[in-house]
């Protein structure tokens, strides 16, 4: 397993503390639908331990999934950190895969990981003033994580963007040191044209586990709204003591706006078709002409005819999620002859 960074397990592993929250319940059980009651939608087919196992919580963090997935590795992979793959060359019976100041190898196959690569606002960040997802969650891995933040403003509204307002408001996992005092951000304005910006709108149309984010979205009892979405998007302007949006100022902005495919010359998304298992479910994207092939949410794969009839389709951040796409690269695992190299 060839690893860019020094950490397996991609956003879950961004951090060694929790830093949030996973999508899907902690269930015990075997892999399924997310209607079924009785599945486990954060597994790991074939893993010995399941983040089911790990943690009695309601939702799982992203510490408790980096961990299985770590234990999972060391049953079964030799890894590589801080691989950094240049190119991919080859034919039907073998890859070439050339790695940055370590030269070339040669494989039977290849499976490309990647998950959702890298921020799209990743040049915009600074590191001081202006964030991105990974960035913020790192320093809510420290302590007092908040320390001198009155003002934040967070861009974008999928999961990631959830998930820094859920820190912000104090919902997420606790940090390893904070006091309400230190640790307390007066004001959040979240720039999002995507989520709803009232509380009663918020509870009828966002998933069960962000729910504890719209009882922000309205006055408390002392007639302060810590919370409010500024339905427009957003553009930061760094200031040498903090941000600047629409003429507001902000102690820290956290740039949410998604990601973007790492390049790798030799795997353009356009060198890839859907592969599917011979009962007609799509499960990867096979290369046109090397044994190479993309799973998770690097596969963008589309949901099948059952996903729309099971509503699954009805949110689009199911998409990359794990319940989809751990069942499906087993799938593939299951439907591939062995290579010459085992």
């Amino acid at each position: 397993m060839l690893e860019r960074g020094d950490r397996v397990g991609g956003a879950f592993a961004m951090t060694a503390q929790p830093t949030f929250y996973l999508n899907s319940r902690n269930r015990p059980g075997g892999a399924g639908l997310a209607g079924d009651q009785g599945a486990s939608l954060n597994r790991l087919p074939g893993a010995l331990v399941q983040a089911a196992n790990v943690s009695m919580a309601e939702y799982q963090t992203n510490a408790d999934m980096g961990f299985v997935i770590r234990l999972a590795l060391a049953q079964f992979a030799d890894v590589v950190p801080g691989a950094n793959v240049v190119s991919v060359s080859g034919d039907e019976g073998y890859v070439q895969v050339e790695i940055r100041d370590r030269g070339s190898y040669e494989y039977g196959r290849l499976i490309d990981a990647r998950g959702v690569g890298d921020p799209i606002a990743q040049g915009l960040a600074n590191g001081t003033h202006i964030f991105t997802f990974a960035q913020f969650m790192q320093r809510m891995a420290g302590t007092w994580p908040l320390r001198g933040l009155r003002r934040v403003a967070v861009v974008g509204g999928g999961d990631s963007g959830k998930c820094a307002v859920e820190s912000l408001l104090g919902v997420a996992p606790p940090p390893v040191m904070a006091a309400a005092a230190l640790d307390h951000v007066d004001r959040i304005d979240w720039y999002s044209e995507t989520i709803p910006d009232t509380c009663d709108d918020w509870r009828e149309r966002v998933r069960g586990r962000y729910q504890a984010i719209g009882g922000y979205l309205r006055p408390d009892r002392f007639g302060v709204q810590r919370l409010a979405v500024l339905d427009r998007p957003a553009v930061p302007v760094a200031l040498p003591d903090g941000v600047l949006i629409e003429g507001r100022t902000y102690d820290l902005v956290i740039m949410c706006t998604g990601s973007r495919e790492v390049e790798v010359d030799g795997l353009a998304e356009s060198k890839f078709s859907l592969y599917s298992t011979p009962d007609g479910v799509p499960v990867a994207r096979k290369h046109l002409s090397m044994p190479a092939y993309r799973i998770g949410p690097h596969a963008q794969l589309p949901f099948t005819d059952r996903e729309y009839a099971e509503g699954i389709a009805d949110i689009p951040a199911n998409k990359v999620s794990m319940f989809r796409t751990a069942a499906k690269t087993a799938a593939l695992a299951a439907t591939l002859p062995e290579t010459a190299e085992g």
